[in-house]
């Protein structure tokens, strides 16, 4: 079963707007039919092509199709000084939404260790190694990666298929949210022509083209989709308040999904704009089985994201030579490989690459229809794919 699903906010309401919940009920306004294309507001879009040109060099080690950290195929070894190489867990500290931690290093290639066998067994590693051959770039010649890869988690799964077998999902399918910032349904179809073209033609999408706003910002607009409440109904979580309560009370679509034996995914790439955590103080405990909050506060803290800021005006979709948003589109594929006979709820948010430039989105536009092949492969008869988008970037003098 398959179904595909946009948002945007073409419904346009009352302003002031006193009771959301009578409007929410009530037919207002016809949908306008608005042209992307229309040649009046041309000039304020800029074409910026789909490279972002990210400058770096590429990783010679990852985690393999059998959770082994192993070097990338065709990897040439011979400028590498091996025993220096070593990778370290990212972890997320107990209770702290705010931070993260390393766990012990592993240096795989010094004498009586396992060398291309270790196996991996957290999400995150930081993997690094030394030259041979001076590299003025880097701080003591040490080049440093990062690696995200679900690890399943075998006492989950039993688990999570007791709750299946006891109260089964009403239909069994898995479901994949894939949310873009700063995206209007004209920025979407502007942007990624060859997505549009794919989800329409060949997946056979089907496009909701109104939008009802909830609230103005992400936090709103994130919570009804998850919490399918407005946050004002919601216990209080504002850094502002003294109490300094987290959201963990509120109710996630996570938790239902737990109830019913699915094992969940929260992604969210950018850590200092976080839906839950740059108004609101997070989580104490993780909202869902696979949490990617502490790997992208440990790159946001790394050095090669801090030089990579120097070299490119497009430092906010680069790590290196890699774009930032196909460390998401791999993770969320890497849940799937790892849980093959469990039902999966995953929800993926984009925000690097559009927050506030939504004409940089085009850089997505390639590797999310390399995303929907594989999808199209591999999942497209079992898993609900859901494409949405949080409105466009505002704009002020």
């Amino acid at each position: 079963m398959f179904s595909c699903f946009r948002f945007d906010n073409l419904l346009l309401v009352p302003n002031p707007i006193r009771n959301l919940r009578q409007i929410a009920n009530a037919s207002i306004c016809t949908l306008p039919n608005l042209d992307p294309f229309e040649e009046s507001v041309q000039h304020l879009i800029e074409d910026v092509g789909t490279d972002p040109g990210c400058v770096g060099p590429k990783p010679r080690f990852h985690v393999n199709s059998k959770g082994l950290f192993a070097p990338v195929p065709e990897t040439d070894k011979d400028d590498l000084i091996l025993t220096s190489v070593k990778f370290e867990p990212i972890l997320r500290p107990d209770g702290d939404d705010f931070d993260f931690e390393l766990g012990d290093e592993v240096f795989p290639y010094r004498k009586g260790n396992q060398h291309d066998n270790v196996k991996i067994t957290s999400d995150f590693i930081k993997i690094s190694y030394k030259l041979k051959s001076r590299d003025d770039e880097q701080d003591n010649n040490r080049r440093v990666f990062f690696s995200s890869k679900v690890v399943p988690r075998m006492n989950l799964v039993k688990k999570l298929h007791r709750l299946n077998k006891n109260s089964p999902a009403g239909i069994p399918i898995n479901i994949l949210v894939l949310g873009f910032d700063s995206t209007s349904h004209a920025t979407f179809r502007r942007k990624l022509p060859q997505t549009v073209e794919y989800l329409e033609r060949k997946l056979d999408a089907n496009v909701l083209r109104g939008f009802s706003i909830v609230g103005d910002g992400t936090t709103p607009f994130t919570t009804a989709l998850l919490c399918g409440k407005f946050v004002g109904e919601l216990p209080r979580a504002s850094k502002r308040d003294r109490e300094r309560q987290t959201v963990d009370e509120w109710p996630f679509i996570f938790k239902d999904f737990k109830q019913h034996g699915y094992v969940t995914m929260h992604s969210e790439d950018d850590p200092k704009i976080a839906t839950f955590n740059l108004r609101l103080n997070g989580f104490l405990d993780p909202p869902a089985d696979h949490y990617t909050r502490p790997f992208w506060i440990a790159i946001e803290n790394s050095g090669v994201r801090k030089a990579i800021r120097k070299q490119t005006t497009n430092a906010r979709v680069c790590l290196g030579g890699e774009t930032l948003h196909n460390f998401t589109f791999n993770y969320a594929l890497s849940m799937f490989d790892a849980y093959k006979d469990t039902p999966k709820f995953a929800f993926s948010y984009f925000s690097y690459v559009s927050h506030g430039v939504p004409d940089k989105l085009s850089y997505v536009d390639e590797d999310l229809l390399k995303f929907l092949k594989v999808y199209h492969q591999k999942y497209h008869n079992n898993t609900m794919l859901v494409l949405i988008s949080k409105w466009i970037a505002k704009y002020h003098e």
